[in-house]
């Protein structure tokens, strides 16, 4: 008797299902990427039971034949691609034909849907894989899904599946990214009988994004757009600094219009805001990555989640520069006071087959172009330009730790500390450049100091001692665990030896690199970084007037950066309106 079965289609179907079909998000995910590929303008997605009990999908788009309804639930029919060549050019969000087959396998699916040259649209329905017989309904141009009972069939997989609320907000985060990858499109999200998003479908981002974030991130944001002529273009919008989160979850990619997850872009993203942000703080963006078909693959993941990109590290290097400069052209100094954007209100766009189902007619937030706080002066809205630094007035110190200068019409607060470390590091940075990254400077100490660490900090010095090398740093192992520092960077005081090489060393262990020039610039980075914060003045320490000039003479020339290479701001702004309105003078 032959151990090998051939299951039935049925079988089959549910289980490649399972590459399909993860919960409710992925079926509103399939269903809606349908309707932007059959030409929709207003997209409604109506969800009860967050999803697992019934998912309704309205499109106003080209709709379908009575021929190609039957069709389009067998696996891979697809009016997407003929032939395997077609997949280097394909532009169509789906393309392999798996998507409704496998939404049928694991629930009751019901398809109405008509072509506008067709007199009466149709109606079908399939259960556990099977079509019953179409039938005739009236129907307005479009297609309306209804996906009930979700793993109904397949127990084992809906014992699984989270709580309502918590599905719902997973099919909110989908219907969120597609309308930020399409704001061209009017989408509405009705759950339990309440709209809890619409977005504008105006074709204008802002006013997206201002739906989707609030309209507080909109004065924050900086757009991006640069081009190659490879034909690799990037646009979009990131956060400056002081948008920044504790996690990745507001980090948005679009390749060619798809959302993806891709952690090369994500680190050539960060990698540009390195020295801007706090420890453990990640950017904010939105960002669209445009490439000619033949350099994508984008078929290695069931749910096209995840693609290959031709040329990856030169892509992620245009990335890094292209966002790099749209930081180095945002304002300095940050408001002290944030005052709320301008935003107005319209009237909600009608849903695909006219007004939603509930009445309901929530004004969406409409952000005006350009995006100018209320009431704010010309000298708010125009960018504090670098060179501008020189021309300040130190006035005094607060707490021997903060520097009050004036300039113009607004008052500067600056930490002395943090402008001091951005100073150091730049100035480190620039030799470590001119050595062409091959070496830093280096002063030999007069009496070695020994060092013992930890098993894993010598073990990362063993294995880095090279790296070490270059920037600086001349260590041997003494016996056990102890380390003989010979010399160290040039600027180290006195004293700080220790305290620098344990640092270095503890940055080290939890952010390896993955090739021999990323661990030595790292490596690099990370010794200029903590050479500046030792050696720059300190909070408490008091400055002459002369010192405090020659501070402000020295940040002038560091244009687009308000931080110090840790990513904390050292720069605050009080303008005199906003002191007048506090003590109401205005």
């Amino acid at each position: 008797m032959s151990l090998i079965l051939v299951l039935d289609q049925h079988t089959a179907n549910q289980i490649a299902a399972g590459e399909v079909v993860e919960g409710p998000a992925s079926v509103v995910k399939e269903l809606v990427e349908n309707a932007l590929d059959a030409g929709a303008t207003r997209i409604e997605i109506q969800l009860t039971g967050g999803g697992k009990n019934t998912i309704r999908v309205v499109d106003n788009g080209c709709g379908m034949s009575r021929e190609d309804a039957l069709l389009c639930t067998e696996r891979h029919a697809t009016s997407k691609i003929s032939r395997l060549s077609d997949l280097s050019t394909v532009k169509s969000l789906g393309f392999r034909g798996e998507a409704l087959p496998a939404i049928a396998a694991v629930s009751r699916l019901e398809i109405m849907t008509r072509q506008n040259i067709d007199p009466q649209g149709v109606r079908i329905r399939v259960e556990e894989g099977h079509g019953f017989l179409p039938e005739p309904a009236g129907l307005p141009p479009g297609t309306t899904i209804l996906v009930a009972d979700l793993f109904y069939n397949t127990p084992a997989r809906y014992k699984f599946l989270r709580a309502p609320t918590t599905e719902g907000a997973a099919c909110t985060e989908i219907v969120w990214r597609l309308a930020l990858a399409n704001p061209g499109i009017a989408f509405s999200l009705q759950q339990e009988k309440k709209v809890s998003f619409r977005s504008p479908g105006n074709n204008k981002p802002l006013e997206t994004l201002a739906a989707i974030y609030g309209p507080e991130v909109v004065p924050h944001l900086l757009p991006v757009a640069a081009q190659t002529p490879e034909n690799w273009k990037i646009s979009g919008y990131i956060g400056g600094p002081a948008l920044n989160r504790a996690n990745r979850q507001h980090q948005t990619w679009f390749v060619n219009g798809r959302w993806i997850r891709s952690r090369p872009l994500t680190l050539a993203v960060e990698a540009a805001f390195q020295g801007t942000l706090p420890i453990h703080r990640f950017p904010f963006y939105v960002l669209h990555l445009g490439l000619p078909g033949d350099d994508l693959d984008i078929n290695v993941h069931p749910a096209k989640q995840e693609i290959k990109i031709f040329g990856e590290q030169e892509v992620s290097a245009f990335v890094q520069d292209a966002v790099k400069n749209t930081l180095q052209l945002r304002p300095l100094a940050r408001p002290f006071w944030s005052l709320p954007p301008k935003v107005e209100y319209s009237a909600p766009p009608e849903t695909a087959g006219g007004p939603s189902a509930t009445g309901v007619t929530t004004a969406l937030p409409v952000v005006r172009e350009p995006v100018v706080p209320v009431a704010a002066s010309p000298a708010q809205t125009r960018p504090v330009a670098a060179a501008e630094i020189a021309d300040w007035v130190p006035i005094g110190q607060f707490q021997n730790t903060y520097i009050v200068a004036t300039a113009g019409n607004a008052l500067m607060l600056i930490d002395q500390h943090a402008a001091h470390e951005r100073v150091l590091f730049d100035s480190y940075r620039e030799t470590w450049t001119q050595a062409n990254n091959t070496g830093y400077p280096s002063q030999q100490l007069l009496l070695p100091v020994t060092l013992t660490l930890a098993p894993a900090e010598f073990q990362a010095v063993i294995d880095h001692l090279a790296g070490l090398g270059s920037v600086g740093l001349t260590l041997e192992p003494f016996g056990g665990r102890t380390v003989l520092i010979r010399s160290v960077p040039v600027g180290l005081p006195p004293g700080e030896e220790a305290g620098f090489i344990r640092d270095v060393v503890s940055q080290l262990r939890v952010t390896p690199a993955r090739n021999k020039e990323a661990l030595a610039e790292r490596i690099g980075r990370m010794a200029m970084t903590t050479l500046a914060c030792r050696a720059a003045v300190k909070a408490g320490q008091r400055l002459s007037h002369a010192e405090m000039v020659a501070l402000l003479q020295q940040l002038a020339p560091l244009a687009g950066t308000d931080t110090c290479p840790h990513g904390r701001p050292y720069l605050l702004r009080i303008e005199q309106g906003e002191l007048e309105r506090k003590f109401h003078r205005s």
